[in-house]
């Protein structure tokens, strides 16, 4: 009963009491539940939603339903499950449908609808559910199956929250956007996942206000619509990455003088690289203009030229590589850009993958796809085999350990003071703060050694706004990054703990 067909569409004894009499299956009454098993003898013949048939229609009382239920209260009654009373009271109530249509979709799912999409992304693409496409979505729509998630609901609600009172849906003049998603250290399970929109994938819906969208933010365009942001200066921990990789240590300096030729940048793959006056990057401060800083001071403060001084010392195409190696790739599915800017954030990257990277970093290096379902089962209970996280070792345990050296300071003195002062319950936290040009958007991305958390609030389509000169009715736009990671965090330590980070070696950190 929990399966069956009930006519067109509807499956399952809960989905035709809904459509067929607005109420639920427990609260059926006794004529209505022998309506609805009425229909599964011939759904064709005996259902309920069309009211102008000539032989089972609203005119006659639903006559051919009438005479399939009265026959069933009769059977019930001969076997003794109903009292006389009760099946004469039923025989002589008439059958008054209340058709209500059902809101399917992941759109019943209110603020994890984004989540909701991604799983059933997931779903049309797993081969265990069919050998193509059109089967597939078949058998998630009518097989019976039971999906049990990732999702946890107090992240999830501690992340809508946070999300409806920092970042507006709509703002005039700008198409503001408002990402938080949240990954499982050593797992890659996705924990939460929301943004400032009304999910819809309806055109007519979406029409109606620039409040919907059936584009998911946190995803690749593959997954969810979206071509992914700039991330700003939150992708420099890989360049970091490939600094403590190739030997150099966080108190060695480097020249970081802003200047408007930086000369010729070392590229193994396409060989070097020079860009003359036209690559000038520039400080956020005047205090960070100094002739020389270490790469640990460049970390904290996010120093643009000193880590285009760190790049200078590397290889461009090594850089690239060490951000693939954490599972760093474009939304739309080209490659990584990696020219010098790219050491900036100028490449368009899912928040969901940023989360998974920073997850491995505070993974003593070892990243771990995201996944979003834990078990399925079908009808019968047997259990389907779910997607499951693939783990590889994207940098050494000294290595990582290192970035989580200075990315731990980047917390408590840093540029993402505001967020580590904020959360409550503090455990051992790493992060990493990015803007990009003209503050259109804004990141805070940050793990303990149990939840990683990627916060952005950014410009979806054409020029947007300047987030230090935009106030929402919770504050500076350019502010509310450091409202909401706290927020989900918070939540995070209070429930998964956090330990202390791996000690690095001592030649990294003096």
């Amino acid at each position: 009963m929990n399966i069956t067909g009930f006519g067109g569409s509807v499956y399952g004894i809960e989905a035709a009491a809904s459509y067929y009499f607005n109420t639920t299956a427990a609260n059926l009454t006794l004529p209505q539940a022998a309506s609805l098993v009425a229909i599964v003898n011939n759904p064709v013949k005996f259902q309920l939603d069309k009211p102008d048939s000539a032989t089972n229609g609203a005119a006659n009382g639903y006559a051919d339903n009438k005479d399939r239920r009265d026959y069933i209260l009769d059977a019930m009654l001969e076997h003794g499950k109903i009292s006389q009373a009760d099946h004469d009271a039923a025989i002589n109530a008439p059958i008054e449908p209340t058709i209500t249509e059902p809101s399917t979709g992941c759109q019943t799912a209110g603020g994890s609808a984004y989540f909701c999409d991604l799983v059933m992304q997931t779903l049309r693409n797993d081969p265990a559910f069919g050998a193509d496409a059109e089967t597939r979505l078949a058998n998630v729509r009518l097989g019976g199956y039971n999906v049990y998630t990732t999702l946890d609901l107090d992240l999830q609600s501690a992340a809508e929250t946070t999300m409806k009172a920092n970042v507006p849906a709509t703002y005039p003049g700008w198409d503001v956007g408002g990402v938080i998603t949240s990954v499982e250290v050593g797992t890659g399970r996705v924990l939460d996942m929301a943004q400032n929109k009304d999910y819809s994938q309806d055109p007519a819906v979406q029409a109606t206000g620039d409040n919907f969208s059936g584009i998911n933010y946190n995803t690749d365009l593959g997954q969810g619509g979206s071509n992914g942001f700039q991330t700003g200066s939150t992708y420099k921990v890989f360049t970091l990455a490939e600094w403590l990789n190739e030997g150099h240590s966080l108190s060695e300096s480097v020249s970081s003088r802003p200047r408007s030729n930086w000369g010729t940048f070392e590229d193994s793959c396409n060989g070097p690289q020079s860009y003359g006056a036209a690559f000038n990057p520039k400080n956020d401060s005047s205090s960070e203009n100094g002739s020389y800083s270490s790469a640990l001071q460049s970390t904290i403060q996010s120093i643009n030229t000193g880590f285009i001084g760190m790049a200078k010392e590397l290889d461009l195409c090594g850089i690239r590589k060490t951000a693939e190696a954490f599972g760093v790739h474009r939304a739309d599915g080209n490659a990584l850009e990696q020219g010098a800017a790219s050491v900036l954030g100028t490449n368009e990257i899912a928040p969901l993958t940023m989360a998974a990277a920073y997850a491995g970093i505070a993974n003593d290096g070892v990243t771990c796809t995201p996944i979003l379902i834990d078990r399925i089962t079908g009808p019968d209970g047997t259990e389907i085999p779910a997607p499951t996280s693939n783990c590889t070792q994207s940098v050494s345990t000294d290595v990582a350990a290192g970035m989580s050296y200075a990315m731990q300071r980047v917390m408590t003195s840093g540029t993402a003071a505001a967020s580590y002062r904020a959360t409550t319950p503090r455990v051992p936290m790493i992060g990493k703060t990015g803007t990009t040009d003209d503050n259109k958007d804004t990141w805070m991305s940050g793990a303990s050694t149990k939840v990683a958390t990627v916060v952005g609030v950014v410009n979806v389509s054409g020029d947007g706004q300047d987030q230090r000169t935009t106030y929402f009715d919770s504050g500076q736009a350019a502010t509310a990054r450091h409202r909401m990671w706290p927020d989900v965090m918070s939540v995070a330590n209070e429930k998964y703990g956090g330990d202390s980070f791996t000690v690095p070696p001592r030649s990294m950190t003096r």
